[in-house]
C-alpha cells in the first residue's frame, strides 16, 4: 500500500496554461509528481470528464475514475463534496492529501506532508507565499491551522474520513464551505493540522469548468464566507447523514456577520464580481436572456426534488466494496 493517497478533482478540460502554454493539465500533474523525491504515493483522478479522455502513463500509480453517480452529478451541477468523497473511497493510502491542477510543487512536497508532519502526528496544510516571498524555507510552518481551516491542500488520514464519513453531501450544488465543515469536523475529532509554505506558484488555466462536467449556465453559489453559506445550507437542504461533532458555540462562530461588507452591501473581498452570495445588490443573468436572479435567498432548483437519499452515503461500506472489487463505479 502506499503511503500517500493524493485526490485530485477537476473539471476542466485539458487546457494550457497562460504563463506557461506549452503545458497541459494532466502533463503539468505528471511533471509535478514524478520531479517528488518522496516516491511512495498513489494519484487518485477524480475527473467530471472520465468518458472523454485518458489520464497519461505515469512512475506512479494512477486511479483515474469518475465521480460517483447522484442528483448533482447527473445534473452537472457542483458537487465537490461527492467528487472528495469518491477519491477517499478509492484511496488505500494512510495519509490522503488534497490536490488543486493548477499549482507548481516543490519537489519535496510530497515528504513534507509524511515525513515531516505525518510522523510527527500532524496533517500539513499548504498554503502558498504572497508576493512572491521566498525568504522562509518550504520547512518553516506558519502557524496551527485554525478551526475549520483545511482548504484545498489539506491532508488527514484515510481511518479518520472513513470514521467521519468523508465530506457533506448538503453542500453540493455550491463551493468553498465543505472545507470549512470538513475542517471543523477534522478539528473537533482532534486532528492536530499545521500550516506550511508552499514553495511555489500558481498558474493561471486558460479555461475554467467544462461544459461537458459542469453546466456552466447555471450560477456557482460561492462565498469565502462561511457565515451565509451555512445560513444557506441549513436554511434550503435536507440534513445530511454525518456524524454530528457541532455545537452551539460553533454555529454563532460561523454565523457572525460578514466583516466584508460595506454599508450598501457590496462585497469587499470579491471586489464587486457577482460570484459572491453577498451581493444583494447585484443579480446573475445567463448569456440566453433569461431572468434575472438574485444570489440572496436563492435555492437551487434541484432542492424541490431532493431527499433524504440523496445525501445518504456509508464510506466505510464502500471502501470496503472497492477493496473487494464489488464496488461499481462504471458510467
Amino acid at each position: 500500500m502506499p503511503k500517500i493517497s493524493f485526490i485530485l478533482c477537476t473539471v476542466r478540460g485539458d487546457v494550457a496554461f497562460s504563463q506557461a502554454p506549452e503545458r497541459k493539465l494532466f502533463d503539468h500533474i505528471k511533471q509535478e509528481l514524478e520531479k517528488q523525491t518522496f516516491k511512495d504515493f498513489e494519484l487518485i483522478v477524480v475527473d467530471g470528464l472520465r468518458e472523454f479522455r485518458e489520464f497519461p502513463e505515469c512512475r506512479f500509480p494512477v486511479k483515474h475514475v469518475a465521480p460517483m453517480d447522484n442528483i448533482w452529478t447527473r445534473n452537472k451541477k457542483v458537487a465537490i463534496s461527492t467528487y472528495r468523497n469518491t477519491g477517499i473511497v478509492y484511496s488505500d493510502a494512510e495519509l490522503i492529501v488534497n490536490l488543486d491542477d493548477t499549482f507548481m510543487l516543490p519537489d519535496r512536497w510530497a515528504e513534507l506532508y509524511y515525513s515531516l508532519w505525518y510522523d510527527r502526528n500532524q496533517c500539513g496544510v499548504a498554503t502558498w507565499r504572497r508576493n512572491g516571498d521566498t525568504r522562509l524555507p518550504v520547512t518553516e510552518s506558519l502557524q496551527d491551522a485554525k478551526y475549520g481551516q483545511v482548504y484545498g491542500f489539506g491532508s488527514y488520514p484515510l481511518e479518520m474520513a472513513l470514521e467521519l464519513n468523508g465530506y457533506d453531501l448538503s453542500f453540493d450544488g455550491s463551493m468553498y464551505l465543505e472545507d470549512t465543515e470538513w475542517g471543523c469536523r477534522l478539528f473537533n475529532a482532534g486532528l492536530k493540522q499545521m500550516f506550511f509554505w508552499l514553495d511555489g506558484f500558481m498558474l493561471e488555466a486558460q479555461a475554467g469548468h467544462d461544459p461537458r462536467a459542469v453546466d456552466v449556465d447555471a450560477p456557482i453559489v460561492k462565498c469565502c464566507n462561511p457565515a451565509w453559506q451555512m445560513a444557506r445550507v441549513r436554511r434550503n437542504t435536507i440534513k445530511a447523514n454525518v456524524i454530528e461533532l457541532w455545537d452551539k458555540d460553533s454555529i454563532d462562530f460561523l454565523l457572525a456577520p460578514c466583516k466584508l461588507l460595506t454599508n450598501d452591501g457590496k462585497c469587499l473581498h470579491h471586489n464587486g464580481n457577482n460570484d459572491c452570495a453577498y451581493l444583494t445588490s447585484n443579480l446573475w443573468s445567463t448569456d440566453k436572456g433569461q431572468t434575472l436572479h438574485s444570489f440572496v435567498n436563492k435555492k437551487h432548483p434541484l432542492t424541490e426534488t431532493l431527499t433524504a437519499d440523496d445525501f445518504v452515503v456509508d464510506l466505510q461500506e464502500l471502501h470496503k466494496q472497492r477493496r473487494a472489487g464489488e464496488f461499481k463505479n462504471d458510467r
